[in-house]
């Protein structure tokens, strides 16, 4: 499919947007979603670079004997095909891209949203994509220390979570300081500074044996 001037126009403009979205992509864990939604993001993160290009234009100035031209070009070099695409004005948004990418990953992964909203008993969502990831992106260090049941080779392991998977479907985990047991009558064969283990999510169980018992009646 052949490029034409207006693709070309729109890619360059939405450049700011379209690398904010590929940072908080890499740096953060999410569902998979269609790609109608990387474009909608793109395009208001994009528009959210040029608006804090602008402001930051218009705080030059004020300073005193400091006048600059404060318009942005972006919207007009899409609607207007005589204006030119300025190119110093998709570098700054750019270069603004990146720091909100990175922002924006940081209040992702934090979780900054769901706690206010959280704390405010607006809602009880949890961020992350899957209990798997609820379960193993918890703060609580007493949830690293597992026993992974695998009836299938009688084996049971037990030690603390390193690494795991971004999702359950791909289930695998890294567990350091591991004893190994027979599943089914609890004998304990050896110990390993680390084990690899992946399975399909429906062939194990895990359990959480350092967390304490809760009770629902207070």
């Amino acid at each position: 499919m052949a490029l034409t001037e207006l693709t070309i126009r729109i890619v360059l403009v939405f450049l700011p947007g379209i690398i904010s979205k590929l940072i908080i992509e890499a740096l953060t864990v999410h569902s998979e979603k269609r790609h109608f939604y990387f474009i909608v993001y793109s395009f208001i993160l994009g528009n959210l670079c040029y608006a804090n290009y602008f402001f930051i234009l218009k705080a030059i100035n004020w300073i005193p004997n400091v006048s600059i031209d404060t318009k942005l070009y972006y919207l007009s070099s899409l609607l207007e095909k005589n204006q030119t695409v300025q190119i110093s004005e998709i570098i700054f948004a750019s270069l603004l891209a990146i720091a909100w990418g990175i922002f924006f990953s940081n209040a992702i992964n934090k979780k900054y949203l769901y706690r206010v909203m959280q704390r405010l008993t607006i809602t009880t969502k949890f961020a992350e994509a899957d209990v798997w990831s609820y379960l193993f992106n918890s703060q609580n260090e007493e949830m690293g220390w597992v026993r992974f049941r695998d009836p299938k080779t009688n084996l049971c392991y037990e030690g603390w979570v390193e690494a795991f998977s971004d999702k359950h479907q791909e289930l695998e985990l890294f567990i350091r300081d591991v004893t190994i047991y027979k599943n089914d009558t609890g004998e304990e064969l050896y110990k390993s500074g680390g084990v690899y283990i992946s399975r399909n999510a429906n062939e194990v169980s895990i359990e959480f044996f350092a967390l304490d018992n809760t009770s629902s009646q207070q």
